[in-house]
């Protein structure tokens, strides 16, 4: 009587959430650099563009905990 079921895993959100994670590591990591770095050098611009790209971890995460909950 007892029924299981088993549940497959979305291999295409799991690949979302390691990147996820290394977006917020690398907005962690550079987020000092782009603070205290000019923008009119090679490194600023780097650095921002990385902090920038490194905020869009956290939406992902926000985005695939919301997926699914549904």
């Amino acid at each position: 009587m007892n029924q299981t079921t088993t549940v497959q895993r979305n291999t295409s959100l799991d690949i979302l959430r390691i990147l996820a994670c290394l977006f917020v590591v690398i907005s962690h990591t550079s987020s000092e650099l782009a603070v205290n770095a000019p923008l009119t050098s090679l490194q600023g611009v780097v650095a921002h563009i990385m902090n920038t790209v490194g905020h869009t971890g956290t939406i992902l995460f926000l985005f695939i905990s919301g997926s699914l909950l549904l």
